[in-house]
């Protein structure tokens, strides 16, 4: 299934709106996967139904009333929302494995995921032809965590544990561990995370010893009962109001709402021997020659790079990279670029500049 040729038909959250993708000459549908969907109600999976068309064979998915997740992060998601998001996706693969369905197929694009605003319920997109994407659960929250578009008004700490945890897990470590996770993240109270802040940095000051009567109001006070903490916005369940909105309270987005709190966050690129080159600008150049109209960022000492060979691009907090008219061309995960077009890249990406190969990080 290749992404960018899938279309919308319908009204966008309407009744009877759905995904066309009409297959390749090359591509079939598999038989397993055809008869999964036929004689099982797969929950948070979107439906399809196969026909034929003068163009070849089409496959239908339903989307119905819901709303692709790219609309709902039109504006910062707040901290609760964002995690129950994240925590429902988890669910709907990890339940899906039952099924035989294969993690890879599944297409995670913000744009392609579907959500119940009434409920947060998410339906995902399976591709059921033999291709697989280059889509993992882990590497999805990891690359949601570092790129934004959350509001951090409540809490500007658990994206920063997420990405934690995710460097954390092992390679066998499964879907249902990271959305264990994220549930207990998003379960966990905003005022019990200030409060153990203040604590490591608080120090308390040094008093002389209190009278007799400073000692009885200091006892005074040790039996009334403590003020209760500032209540907090609770994590959205599946009987949440339609009039509950996902969005901070404000129709202005500040640089400091999108920008992930981490600043220990490194992006870099390892080459073959593990060396680290950091991506320290919005642009950041690379070819083998210094003689160019923009100086390169890294050079390459090898005579199959071209002098200005690719560009590295931050925008919008996400990452995307440029073949430059390379004469040896620039490949991501196997597959040529098209020059000057930008191609999306996350971590653990592999990236080859001619003939010298690269996996792009983000940590």
């Amino acid at each position: 299934m290749q992404i960018n040729k899938i279309q919308y038909a319908g009204t966008i959250g309407s009744s009877g709106a759905a995904l066309i993708y009409t297959l390749a000459a090359d591509e079939r549908i598999s038989s397993f996967y055809d008869g999964m969907f036929r004689n099982n109600d797969i929950k948070g999976v979107l439906k399809f139904t196969a026909g034929s068309t003068d163009k070849g064979c089409m496959l239908r998915f339903e989307t119905n009333e819901r709303i692709p997740l790219a609309k709902l992060m039109t504006k910062p998601l707040k901290r609760g929302y964002m995690l129950t998001l994240l925590s429902n996706i988890g669910a709907v693969m990890s339940a899906a494995q039952k099924f035989m369905l294969e993690e890879s197929c599944f297409v995670l694009e913000k744009e392609l995921i579907y959500v119940d605003v009434q409920t947060l319920d998410v339906s995902l997109l399976f591709d059921p032809t033999f291709n697989k994407h280059e889509y993992s659960y882990r590497n999805f929250a990891k690359n949601w965590a570092v790129s934004g578009g959350v509001d951090l008004s409540e809490d500007d700490t658990y994206p920063a544990k997420l990405i934690r945890f995710i460097n954390s897990m092992k390679p066998e470590d499964d879907i249902a561990s990271l959305q264990k996770f994220i549930e207990e993240l998003r379960n966990e109270p905003v005022a019990q995370q200030a409060q153990a802040a203040s604590a490591q940095t608080a120090q308390p000051a040094q008093q002389a010893a209190p009278t007799q009567p400073a000692q009885q109001a200091q006892q005074v006070q040790q039996v009334q009962p403590a003020q209760p903490a500032r209540p907090t916005t609770p994590a959205p369940t599946a009987s949440a109001h339609k009039e509950v909105t996902a969005y901070a309270g404000t129709d202005e987005v500040s640089e400091s709402f999108i920008e992930p709190p981490v600043r220990a966050l490194q992006v870099y690129l390892t080459d073959s021997a593990g060396n680290q080159v950091i991506i320290n600008k919005p642009k950041f150049q690379i070819g083998k020659g210094k003689a160019t109209a923009t100086p390169n960022d890294h050079i390459i000492q090898n005579p199959s790079v071209s002098r200005a060979h690719a560009l590295i691009e931050r925008t919008n907090n996400d990452y995307h990279i440029i073949d430059l008219y390379s004469l040896n061309g620039t490949f991501v995960n196997g597959v040529r670029l098209v020059a000057n077009e930008k191609r999306h890249i996350k971590d653990g990406d592999t990236i080859v500049f001619a003939n010298e190969q690269y996996t792009f990080h983000i940590d």
